[in-house]
């Protein structure tokens, strides 16, 4: 399992996390799963297996999918710049 550690000051320490993310137009869950570890975590797998999906609460429509990645291959980090955010 990859796991990340970031720093959230908003939620006042550092938190272990999945890589994932949103899937960009026209791209399917495991081409994003593909995409976002290795963006995230510098990480490349030979064989996927998908583990199913499931909501993130019951009325929402976005689903999260889970896969099993193997064959991992160890590579740099991929971040991209994320726009500033702030809250309302």
């Amino acid at each position: 399992m990859a796991l990340l550690s970031a720093d959230f000051p908003a939620h006042a320490g550092a938190y272990l996390f999945l890589p994932g993310g949103r899937r960009e137009e026209g791209e399917s869950p495991l081409e994003c799963a593909r995409r976002e570890l290795r963006e995230e975590a510098g990480v490349s797998a030979e064989h996927w297996t998908p583990l199913g999906s499931h909501a993130i609460t019951l009325k929402s429509l976005a689903r999260v999918h889970l896969f099993e990645a193997r064959h991992l291959t160890l590579g740099a980090q991929e971040l991209k710049p994320q726009p500033n955010r702030t809250s309302s």
